[in-house]
């Protein structure tokens, strides 16, 4: 008696990984002015006095990955990104 062969197997198919879309909130230690307003659209930036925030829905991880390339493209010091959290009310 072979235990692998007498083993049972069933078939689960592969997942498909189909992504939510989270929002984002990413902030960067440098301040820019409104004309970055349309590089980083759909995104809004929150300008604060020593940083900027990013915020924006992203759908996929591919989206976050091209977002953090531009602020890399542009020499920009990123300081944090986290996904917002959903409060029970939203």
């Amino acid at each position: 008696m072979n235990p692998v062969l007498d083993m049972e197997f069933t078939f689960n198919p592969v997942r498909q990984n189909v992504a939510r879309p989270i929002q984002y909130e990413i902030k960067i230690r440098d301040v820019l002015d409104n004309k970055w307003e349309n590089y980083f659209a759909p995104f809004t930036l929150i300008y604060g006095r020593e940083s900027t925030l990013i915020m924006g829905v992203v759908r996929d991880q591919a989206e976050l990955f091209g977002i953090l390339l531009q602020i890399r493209d542009l020499g920009l010091s990123l300081i944090s990104v986290n996904p917002v959290r959903k409060t029970p009310e939203n």
